[in-house]
């Protein structure tokens, strides 16, 4: 089928789907699904005029033209959605983990790791770790508060761990087997450049301290751990007043224990940052340079970190750092991004020196989530908050699980949007629209109706019977009652708030109270219910007092729409529906979150 019948088709089907409107980003995502096409940039292209075209036309026209296309029905094959773990009987117990760096909350995109793994957990009744890889407080230093939030984010999504580990609290350990390693030469003390190192790799060739002994690299590794320069001069200092207690010798003994002092000087006691590094030892011959000699252990030297400060001088790399701690945890099973299949050709050389068994690892694709205001990314949200670009973690304009949380989607949404999409190392590419369209069929079971007016303006009704009352219901389909409330009311005379575009001359129904004849400025009453507003064509509006609450909804894109409200109780964080307008979350009275239509 050529691309611009599959994107009409689609096109069509997510139009009428949601009520005459199509999305684009929606769209592409199905026509991949079905066909592959090199050229993603004609696919968009060509999408987004079709779709500009589908929504002029008419919800009738749409269903009338969707008509001639068929949509094959997949039968749905049973299966077991969260995937089942290789050697899973070897084990008396599974161990997963989630391994996040705490640098700032967890986002859309750390949900899914968050939900593979607690559904695997929660499927072979084992137990999960929640561990920080905080081991770098440089490129990516963790944020203090970050650590509580992701322990909380975490329960919130519906898998509390068994175990939280801070790998910042393990220096000792990776330090003991770094030792190990060197004691058995399996590393080694490099001295080279960054760029030294990087051509010695590309090449295939040892560096120049790649033979060194143990001992001798035991040496430099102590040098690379000697706290600081401080700490040196005053040992030197030390030392000095010692050899001042002694006794005086000859001139010429003397100066030639100043020689050799002055050439011990020259050898420091430490090294400065950049100036060694701490290597594994693999294979220089691989055809993946990234897989030959790799870092295992920097020097940094300011490091303020939230949880060790300036105890430590070095710090493991994460490959390292890593390997040791799931031999440590007894990680039995590995989800992990297919991206990071060097690191695990990295971590089976430490494995394999010291005997132990690696875990076993499942590879996923990446996906590609479309449809936030801002980037999936937490440096980037770290700067644009620095920048006054978004107002905190929870910003709604932000991916972050708190400010979808805050918008009010439900955890089993996330839930169901991760584990729908499965385990495969297949490149996805999603929309929110998915992730709404399951957040939209929880909330829509409870959430109660109310009504809120935009741009309201007050219009005046002649002719009310005293006895017609709003009357409507909190729930369309759950038996949850009524609402009610009173009208300004003069006589036969009543003023409600209403849109602005919707008062339009001709027959209108306010829903849930009557009929009204608009000509000009004025408004009549007239009789009947809305069935004889249906059979008119007539237009259903929603409508408020005029006495009506002010209210605000922050949305998405971070616009804030104002109007009002009509009078009834709203709890703090209840999602409800604004007929006409979408489900929204209540922070507190007055003040909404927009989640989606």
């Amino acid at each position: 089928m050529e691309l611009e019948e599959i994107a009409r088709k689609y096109a069509l089907k997510n139009a009428v789907d949601h009520g005459g409107e199509c999305n684009p980003g929606a769209v592409i995502g199905k026509i991949f699904a079905e066909e592959e096409f090199e050229n993603k940039g004609e696919v968009t292209q060509k999408t987004q005029e079709i779709c500009a075209e589908i929504n002029e036309m008419s919800l009738e026209e749409q269903e009338e033209e969707l008509e001639s296309y068929e949509f094959e029905e997949k039968e749905e094959e049973e299966h077991d959605p969260i995937p089942d773990l290789e050697n899973a009987e070897e084990y008396e117990e599974i161990v997963v983990r989630f391994a996040p760096n705490p640098n700032g909350p967890p986002h859309i995109g750390h949900a899914r790791g968050m939900t593979i793994n607690g559904e695997l957990r929660d499927k072979y009744e084992g137990k999960l770790i929640l561990r920080y890889d905080d081991t770098d407080p440089v490129t990516k230093r963790p944020l203090k508060e970050a650590y509580d939030m992701y322990a909380e984010d975490y329960e919130w999504l519906g898998y509390k761990p068994d175990e939280v580990r801070y790998s910042s609290k393990n220096f000792d350990t990776y330090i003991e087997y770094a030792e190990k390693l060197i004691e058995m030469g399996k590393a080694y003390v490099c001295q080279c450049s960054q760029e030294e190192g990087h051509k010695y790799r590309e090449e295939g060739e040892a560096c120049p301290h790649r033979d060194q002994s143990a001992e001798e690299n035991m040496q430099l590794w102590k040098k690379m751990r000697a706290e600081n320069k401080e700490e040196t001069e005053e040992q030197e200092e030390e030392k000095e007043a010692d050899e001042e207690s002694e006794p005086q010798e000859d001139n010429e003994d003397k100066a030639d224990e100043e020689t050799e002092e002055e050439d011990q000087e020259e050898e420091k006691a430490f090294f400065e940052e950049g100036e060694a590094t701490l290597k594994i030892k693999t294979d220089m011959q691989h055809k993946n340079p990234a897989i030959r000699d790799f870092v295992a252990f920097r020097i940094i030297d300011e490091a303020d970190h939230p949880v060790t400060g300036d105890k430590y001088r070095v710090w493991p790399l994460l490959d390292f750092q890593g390997a040791i701690e799931d031999h440590v945890m007894g990680t039995t099973h590995i989800v992990r991004g297919k991206e990071l299949r060097a690191s695990t050709k990295r971590q089976k050389f430490i494995y394999d020196y010291l005997d132990w068994d690696y875990p076993h690892i499942m590879y996923w694709g990446n996906v590609k989530i479309s449809g936030f205001d801002a980037p999936v990314s937490t440096s980037t949200l770290t700067e644009m908050m620095e920048e006054g670009e978004l107002d905190g973690w929870d910003d709604p304009r932000a991916p972050t699980l708190r400010a979808l949380r805050k918008r009010g989607f439900q955890p089993e949404a996330l839930q169901n949007f991760y584990i729908e999409m499965g385990v495969s190392e297949k490149d996805i590419e999603a929309s929110t629209e998915t992730l709404e369209s399951h957040n939209r069929k929880i909330v829509d079971q409870e959430a109660e109706r109310r009504f809120f007016v935009r741009n309201p303006v007050e219009l005046e009704i002649s002719g009310v019977p005293e006895d017609v009352e709003p009357h409507m219901a909190r729930h369309p389909d759950q038996d949850l009652g009524t609402r009610n409330f009173e009208l300004d009311r003069d006589g036969e005379k009543i003023t409600v708030l209403v849109e602005e575009e919707d008062l339009e001359d001709g027959f209108l129904r306010l829903k849930g109270l009557c009929n009204i004849e608009i000509e000009g400025e004025t408004a009549e009453y007239r009789e009947g219910d809305h069935t004889e507003a249906l059979d008119k064509d007539a237009d259903i509006v929603h409508w408020a007092p005029s006495n009506a609450d002010e209210a605000q909804v922050h949305m998405p894109d971070g616009e804030v729409k104002e109007g009002r409200i009509e009078p009834s109780e709203y709890d703090s964080n209840e999602v409800y529906q604004f007929e006409r307008f979408g489900f929204v979350r209540c922070e507190e009275e007055g003040i909404f979150y927009f989640t989606h239509e």
